[in-house]
This record gives structure tokens, C-alpha cells and sequence, in this order.
């Protein structure tokens, strides 16, 4: 009786341990997603900034081109440009949303008063 009363005893403890142990890797988890949702806010704040100097970039070099300043290649050239930084932006966005959905994914792991007590 002694012999399985301490074996459930060292059960008991190897359980509370390995439940420890999945809590701060949902912790981490948890964390990493945060980071991770940061990072694509400051992206698409850089993306936007970007955008917004190729448009007035773009605005130039059309009214260089509208009064035969410069030839049509660089006028393409000019335009490729912004549609790429356009789809740029679009891309950043669709990753900060992606970055959304998986914080609240991982966030929806744990308790939030257990995640604020460590």
C-alpha cells in the first residue's frame, strides 16, 4: 500500500509538472504571437510611408512625362514601380491580419489572470 501510495504521489507530481511545463509554452506561444503582431504593425506603417512617397514620386514623373520631359519607358518604369509598392502594401496587410488571427488563436489558449500572474 505504502509502494503505490508513492507511486501515485510521483505521478501526481510528474503530471502538476509536465501541466507547468505546457503553460509556459503556451506562455512563450503566446508571447511569440505578440512579437510577431508587432512586427507586421510596424511593416505595414513602413509599407504605407513607402506608398505614400511613390505616389508623389509617380505624381512628378506623370507630369514630366505629360510635358515630354521624359520618355515612356521611364514613365513605365515610374508606374511599375508604384503598382509594386501598392501590392506591397496589400501583402503587408493581408500578413497583419494573418499575425491577428494567430495571436487570438494562441491567446485563446490560456487564461489571461494566469498569463498577468507570472
Amino acid at each position: 500500500d505504502a509502494s503505490k501510495s508513492e507511486q501515485a504521489e510521483l505521478e501526481k507530481k510528474k503530471v502538476e509538472t509536465q501541466i507547468e511545463e505546457i503553460k509556459k509554452q503556451i506562455s512563450l506561444q503566446v508571447l511569440q504571437s505578440f512579437k510577431n503582431y508587432e512586427l507586421a504593425e510596424k511593416s505595414i506603417k513602413s509599407a504605407q510611408e513607402m506608398l505614400n512617397s511613390m505616389k508623389i514620386s509617380f505624381r512628378i514623373v506623370d507630369k514630366k512625362y505629360k510635358e515630354g520631359m521624359i520618355n515612356y519607358v521611364e514613365y513605365l518604369d515610374s508606374r511599375n514601380k508604384l503598382l509594386q509598392t501598392e501590392i506591397n502594401e496589400i501583402i503587408t496587410k493581408y500578413d497583419l491580419q494573418q499575425k491577428i488571427s494567430e495571436l487570438e488563436k494562441t491567446s485563446a489558449l490560456v487564461e489571461l489572470r494566469d498569463f498577468l500572474e507570472k
